[in-house]
């Protein structure tokens, strides 16, 4: 045997290698001997016999035992490796066992041999290799650039042998790397990557969402974004992704994003406008190539593009088509008292509406993609054309005049200008409580003609709201009493500010224009086109929301009264508990499919649980592998902060405004900020009532496409959006220098 060796007289390794050992399964790592630096007959003899009846032994025995393996027969042979005299020595994971992340392969080294380190007697050094661009996270002096370059090449290469992830050892002599051993990785690793960003959907569903919000919208984005893609021309749509475009994390939403890029992908022409989509959906950080681009042919692409002008020529007349039809079931079902019906009626009500609305959203959904289109071309334009790296192209969109959602503040002032005018009025909203008022003003026939119109306030925009597009949230119809408080700030910012109206008539769209002269021929012509073209999608996208706010509000009438009768029933504690069953365990009980027939119990349990996540707090953005729920949220995007006090977003409408912030959580219960400077973690169309009494907005979430950048535009009031670490950063009473062009914010504490 000895005279077999290369080198007799050097030192060598004696190791075992018994069946099932390193193993996918079972690595029986550490129950077996292992010899280094023998030599001599006698001594690799006795060596040999040593390591052979290790496989007999008490740790080897037991660890059989454990695993459910059998104890005899025992299949136990050893090898005999020539010893490398190391310098350095140790092991590298192909994908990272302990963070279980695919993208990252794990190196642990050490110096001399790599026995103390595989013992766990050294800490040696730990490097990370990124597997697809090679960056290494971690530095150290044993190791150098080129020995982890080496490594991760030979790693993928071992691994690609095997077809699986490997735990390789390895040893360095004079530079040279040496493979001494290759086995599977026993620790589970997927692959399955998700990538979680809440980006501007925050603005609808922010913090804890219910089980019943988020079944209904999970289902609605499928049948929409089915619905979208069969209008770009796309035959084939895999059902799985377009389930899950939503994720839901510990009560939260957030976007699927990488289903949304497998989704988007499929479009002829994605990989051209795929960041205008991004920008839409407020995506602070691309995903890379995530799915195959959809190029496609030159052949197909024009006859997609030609596609496209079609249905852009004709995506007026559908607006007015939706609109018309949305208003027609509107008015029908406005009518309706869902507390008179039963539940299988009920839930025919809400197919209805199911079918009638959400089955016809292709006039919204198309004029999100043209709005985001027009968008994004006017901005590229602008900043080659006329202002470079700038904001310009938002000014440009100021002031439109004609969008629905500064309708509600107008009639709000409306309201607030008769009460001042009114002696009896005013003397009844001098009265101590909105509930007093209110109570007030309904017994009072000298108010009689206000009331109507208070009354005929809640009818039409009730529902525009905080939260309006969560289920379980009250609206002003529920509630009455906070349009009380709201005309009432209006009443009080009357008497020291400009009306609503006068807002509109800023000079920031007028000032923009102007710059447009310097254009001349074929771009003078392009750019008034895009522009054109660019308003009427905004405004017609930002109209059509209003239509998803009015129909959420008219199904939490038709759930409200639902959870009134069987919380009657005794089916349920209380009625808002229908809020924390989803959508098809409502209905399975209604239909006699029900899997569990105690749904007080499971609301209960939900309750119970969702009011643990609500003192959770979630990064925007991060991903996790396999199982999400079994995987620790990786955090992609920390908040940036500079040493200077700057703070960066995207200037949404210009203009610069020095103030006080005014750090606001929650517009409930604000009814002025007097001229400070708004700053919010996030907004909804709820917020737009505190936007006249703010000199300047400042959002830590959304898009320039987001509901509130739209509406400050329209008022003229700077706002700047996607602001990293706004929140954590600005405290109340601080003074800020903000530029609405920009972007930039300057924080002195």
């Amino acid at each position: 045997m000895v005279q077999q060796l290369p080198h007799p007289d050097g030192a060598l390794a004696v190791r075992s290698s018994m069946a099932g050992e390193d193993s996918a399964r079972h690595s029986f790592a550490g129950q077996l001997d292992t010899f280094l630096n023998v030599h001599g007959d006698e001594a690799i003899l006795a060596a040999v016999r040593a390591c052979w009846a290790s496989a007999y032994g008490e740790r080897a025995t037991a660890y059989r035992r454990q695993q459910g393996l059998p104890l005899d027969p025992v299949v136990m042979e050893v090898i005999i490796q020539e010893m490398i005299p190391a310098e350095a020595a140790g092991v590298i994971f192909s994908v990272d066992p302990v963070a279980r992340d695919p993208r990252w392969m794990l190196v642990s080294a050490t110096e001399g041999l790599g026995e103390a380190l595989v013992q766990g007697q050294a800490a040696g050094e730990t490097y990370r290799i990124n597997r697809e661009t090679g960056e290494v996270a971690g530095q150290g002096r044993i190791l150098e650039s080129a020995h982890l370059a080496e490594l991760a090449a030979t790693a993928k290469k071992i691994e690609a042998l095997f077809g699986t992830p490997q735990d390789i050892e390895f040893a360095i002599e004079r530079n040279e790397i040496f493979i001494l051993q290759s086995r599977p990785i026993t620790t589970a690793i997927s692959t399955e990557r998700m990538l979680w960003d809440n980006s501007n959907i925050t603005e609808s569903y922010s913090g804890v969402t219910t089980p019943l919000t988020f079944s209904v919208i999970r289902s609605a984005y499928a049948q929409v974004y089915r619905q979208f893609l069969e209008l770009m021309g796309v035959q084939s749509v895999d059902e799985n992704v377009l389930r899950n475009l939503l994720g839901f994390y510990k009560g939260q939403v957030y976007y699927q994003l990488l289903n949304w890029y497998a989704a988007l992908a499929l479009l002829p022409a994605f990989e051209y406008n795929r960041r205008f989509m991004e920008q839409m959906m407020g995506v602070k950080q691309s995903a890379g190539q995530t799915a195959a681009q959809g190029k496609g042919n030159v052949v197909k692409l024009i006859r997609w593009t030609v596609h496209m002008t079609i249905l852009h020529f004709q995506s007026e007349q559908w607006v007015r088509r939706f609109l018309d039809g949305f208003n027609a079931v509107l008015a029908e079902y406005q009518t309706k008292d869902f507390t008179a019906m039963t539940p299988h009626a009920m839930r025919t009500a809400y197919r209805d509406l199911e079918t009638r609305v959400l089955g016809n959203w292709r006039a919204p959904i198309l004029t999100d993609f043209f709005a985001a289109i027009f968008f994004g071309v006017l901005r590229r334009l602008s900043e080659r054309w006329l202002a470079p790296g700038g904001q310009f192209h938002n000014d440009l969109l100021a002031g439109d005049g004609e969008i629905e959602s500064l309708e509600p503040i107008r009639q709000i002032d409306n309201l607030a200008r008769q009460v001042r005018n009114d002696p009896a009025l005013s003397a009844v909203f001098a009265l101590s409580t909105p509930a007093v008022i209110l109570a007030q003003l309904r017994g009072r026939a000298d108010c009689a003609v206000f009331t109507v119109q208070f009354d005929d306030y809640l009818r039409r925009y009730g529902d525009r709201c905080m939260n309006e597009l969560k289920l379980e949230e009250p609206n002003l119809r529920d509630e009455p009493a906070r349009l009380i408080r709201l005309i009432a700030a209006a009443v009080e910012r009357q008497a020291v500010a400009q009306p609503v109206e006068t807002l509109e008539a800023s000079s920031v769209r007028t000032k923009a224009e102007t710059r447009l002269a310097v254009l001349t021929g074929w771009r003078r012509w392009l750019f008034a086109w895009v522009l054109k073209h660019a308003r009427r999608n905004i405004r017609n996208r930002e109209n059509m929301r209003f239509a998803r706010t009015r129909l959420f509000g008219l199904l939490r009438t038709l759930f409200n009264a639902l959870g009134q009768q069987w919380a009657g029933a005794g089916v349920l504690e209380r009625p808002d508990d229908i809020y924390y069953l989803t959508i098809n365990e409502i209905w399975d009980f209604v239909e006699g499919t029900a899997m569990t027939l105690n749904l007080r119990g499971l609301a209960a349990l939900r309750r119970e649980e969702y009011s643990g996540h609500k003192s959770e707090a979630l990064p925007d953005r991060f991903e996790t592998f396999g199982v999400p729920y079994l995987d620790s949220p990786r955090d992609l995007l920390a908040a940036s902060k500079t040493g200077d006090g700057t703070l960066r977003g995207m200037g949404c409408c210009s203009g610069k405004v020095t103030g006080r912030a005014r750090v606001v959580e929650t517009a409930d219960g604000v009814i002025d900020l007097g001229g400070d400077v708004l700053v919010a973690e996030r907004t909804d169309p709820g917020w737009v009532f505190l936007f006249p009494s703010a000199s300047g907005i400042l959002v830590e979430r959304g898009s320039p496409l987001s509901h509130s950048a739209i509406v400050a535009r329209e008022m003229g009031k700077p706002i700047i959006v996607n602001i990293p670490g706004l929140t954590a950063r600005i405290k109340n009473g601080d003074r800020v220098d903000m530029d609405g062009g920009t972007g930039v914010v300057q924080v002195h504490q």
